[in-house]
């Protein structure tokens, strides 16, 4: 389950709260990306998710988020998905990073632990 939560920037923020079958929700914990890749207004962002399977063991999953930081007519900072044809290359350079970093660092499989 994710919960939204905002940041002093007013910045949307995607929090992981555990859920198992016989549990209720934590109460949302702020959680900090594993990592961010970014250049100018485009970013990728690794999430690390603990998660509980059907055999009752935890694992962790890793989750991307692609977002695109702007000024409001208010100046106020947003962010979007809504990506322009120009933010494309950013995307695709930010997100081979992204990809990179979980290859290349044996995290992009699902981690059971004992």
């Amino acid at each position: 389950m994710e919960t939204a939560n905002r940041s002093s920037e007013g910045q949307m923020r995607a929090a992981f709260v555990p859920q198992t079958a016989n549990h209720e929700p934590r109460a949302a914990e702020k959680q900090l990306p594993e990592k961010k890749f970014s250049t100018g207004a485009i970013s990728a962002t690794v999430w690390k998710n603990t998660r509980v399977g059907k055999d009752g063991k935890v694992f962790e999953t890793r989750s991307v988020n692609l977002q695109r930081r702007y000024a409001n007519r208010s100046g106020e900072w947003q962010s979007t998905n809504s990506l322009r044809i120009t933010d494309l290359p950013k995307a695709a350079l930010v997100l081979e990073e992204a990809y990179k970093y979980l290859v290349l660092s044996g995290k992009d499989e699902e981690v059971a632990q004992d």
